[in-house]
């Protein structure tokens, strides 16, 4: 008797396994996709703060080109940057080209300075302004971004739910290594120019010791 009860037990134990486990599956499935659309989200917040950035700096370009008419080559760098940054996919396509935007934009904004005229038009500063409120908005929504990728990383750890992540989104759980804040300070601190030491000859600039002159804005926008 008691082995016809085992007997008919098993099935029952058998199922119940069965049916922890799958409830178990779909719970980790469903906090899985919480997680990557709550990574989806930041990362969405994080491209339009840049697509703003892209716009703003278009008008920059624009307003520009009517003041910097030497500095023609600024202004084609600046637009290229903006046109590579508006057409990367990935997230580390996207990091690589809007730091070559932030340089051209520091590069930018240091030549305005040259020029009273330009530097102080209302319109230019109205930009500047919006450039440096998109780029606030990005890092906030970078931090955000980073801190899910991160979560969803430690989610997948192990053989099972590795896979299990794989088959839910296919591709690196890359961050996004650009802080624009941080790079637009540090950007401009080692573009500012230094004051030429005196005594040089024919009255240029010369470079302190030590100190490697910043590449041109060219080659910094394409990588050459």
């Amino acid at each position: 008797m008691e082995a016809g009860l085992a007997a008919g037990m098993a099935p029952l134990l058998a199922g119940l396994v069965a049916a922890a486990a799958a409830g178990w599956l779909l719970l980790t499935v469903r906090a899985l996709r919480l997680r990557l659309k709550g990574r989806e989200a930041s990362f969405h917040d994080l491209t339009e703060a840049l697509e703003h950035r892209h716009a703003h700096t278009l008008e920059l370009v624009r307003l520009a080109s009517g003041y910097l008419v030497l500095e023609a080559p600024l202004l084609e760098a600046v637009a290229l940057a903006r046109y590579y940054a508006m057409q990367a996919r990935t997230v580390l396509a996207r990091t690589r080209t809007e730091t070559d935007l932030s340089w051209a934009l520091a590069r930018l904004m240091l030549a305005a300075e040259a020029h009273p005229e330009l530097a102080g038009h209302p319109r230019f500063r109205t930009l500047a302004g919006e450039v440096v409120h998109d780029e606030d908005e990005a890092a906030v929504a970078r931090t955000r971004f980073n801190e899910r990728t991160a979560a969803l990383a430690r989610s997948c750890g192990g053989p099972f739910r590795r896979a299990l992540c794989h088959a839910l989104h296919e591709g690196p759980w890359d961050q996004f290594d650009l802080d624009p804040t941080v790079a637009r300070e540090a950007m401009m601190t080692l573009l500012k120019p230094r004051p030429a030491p005196e005594g040089t000859p024919d009255g240029r600039e010369a470079p302190a010791p030590g100190r490697v002159p910043v590449r041109s804005v060219a080659s910094v926008a394409f990588g050459i």
